[in-house]
């Protein structure tokens, strides 16, 4: 699970969402974490307008929501609805998500969009947006060709360095950014819902992984925030961040803004994770609100939303006519985006998911601050996954 970080200022200001105290109507709340605020806050005003139900958007980064969401668990004060990934799916049981069926639109959703959502055969969020994967962004003015390994961007470091250019960033400590290379072994976080860490794949990754860092490549100081922002300047050759990022890379860097694969280990091509991001209802809202969210579930889903939608943000659509349009249509960097997420290996929504996250972060920092070495690193993964499975059963 994974969000770009915003600044502190930002973050706090999206949580102070207010209601209209002139509205007299229905007012229905939203909890999002999507970086596309901006535009979810306008396309909720925009309808509205259109059908006089007001959307009162709250933008969250991930931790908070779900502490606040556990906290608020069982009373009227929970929000009406939710825009989260769709790994956030796991916990519909503690958070009691509302199942939903075709009346929710999810017949116009295509394929791997519902796949995404879909755990056990039901479906607790409606897909609204794909991809969510991670792709190697270049600056042109720097690079002529992308390395398509990493040994080649080792290659073009030193002449980087002497023009006074940093080579890569990306937030080195994130989980999500070293999953290709567990991906690039054969490595699969999850398997028939149980964690799956301590194995060959995971210790080839964490060596390979560390290699970039301790031969001076990327540094660990710079948080996602960070390397977008340093990158859009112009400081960086390359950036690792996902799709979320390109229209404000296009926007800052126009015809210098370059996409390529993630550099190959070798021959061993990285295998990023994709996702969706849902819309998911809490279980305590029922009646005449629950049909109003259905009402806006399914303009969210609509071709003509998600054909705007895509127009402005260029994250791509789960409304099935809508990705079929934009796939024909897409040329340049869109096509790229395209090509890409059909690289990708689907994010587990499994509540095991939840879990690996948590310890692979844990074990990753005791790995990288305490000298403990990949082997011993995978077997503390999986022992301490094993550990917190039994607890969380027992609860």
């Amino acid at each position: 699970m994974v969000q770009r970080r915003w600044p502190k200022s930002l973050a706090i200001l999206c949580c102070l969402a207010l209601p209209n105290l002139s509205w007299g109507g229905t007012t229905l709340t939203l909890w999002n974490i999507h970086d596309a605020h901006e535009y979810i806050e306008r396309i909720s005003k925009e309808y509205f307008e259109q059908q006089d139900i007001e959307i009162e958007v709250s933008t969250y980064l991930l931790e908070p929501m779900k502490t606040e969401l556990l906290a608020r668990k069982g009373r009227s004060s929970m929000p009406d609805m939710l825009i989260v990934p769709a790994d956030f799916l796991g916990m519909h049981v503690e958070l009691d998500f509302i199942p939903l069926d075709d009346s929710w639109s999810l017949n116009l959703i295509n394929d791997s969009a519902r796949q995404s959502a879909n755990l056990n055969n039901t479906y607790y969020g409606l897909p609204l947006l794909q991809g969510n994967h991670l792709m190697l962004y270049y600056n042109k003015q720097w690079v002529k060709t992308p390395a398509k390994n990493w040994q080649a961007m080792f290659d073009q470091q030193s002449k980087l360095a002497k023009q006074g250019v940093e080579t890569i960033v990306w937030e080195y400590d994130q989980m999500f950014w070293f999953m290709p290379f567990y991906g690039a072994f054969g490595g699969n976080p999850v398997i028939d819902g149980d964690v799956n860490l301590d194995n060959p794949a995971m210790v080839s990754a964490l060596d390979a992984y560390k290699n970039l860092y301790d031969k001076g490549l990327v540094r660990r100081d710079c948080d996602n925030y960070c390397a977008e922002s340093s990158f859009k300047a112009g400081k960086q050759a390359y950036v690792i961040t996902g799709d979320w990022a390109l229209s404000d890379f296009s926007e800052a860097l126009g015809e210098n803004l370059g996409i390529a694969e993630l550099p190959a280990i070798g021959e061993l091509k990285l295998v990023p994770m994709s996702s969706s991001y849902v819309l998911v209802v809490p279980g305590q809202v029922d009646g005449a609100r629950l049909a109003e969210i259905k009402k806006y579930a399914q303009h969210l889903v609509s071709y003509e939303t998600q054909i705007e939608t895509y127009n402005e943000t260029k994250l791509l659509p789960t409304n099935a006519q809508a990705f079929d349009q934009v796939s024909k249509n897409s040329s340049g960097l869109d096509r790229e985006i395209l090509n890409q997420f059909a690289q990708g290996q689907g994010m587990p929504i499994d509540p095991a998911m939840g879990i690996a996250w948590e310890v692979m972060t844990h074990s990753f920092r005791r790995f990288m601050d305490q000298g403990f070495s990949a082997w011993r690193t995978a077997k503390y993964m999986q022992q301490l996954a094993d550990k917190v499975s039994k607890q969380r059963a027992e609860e």
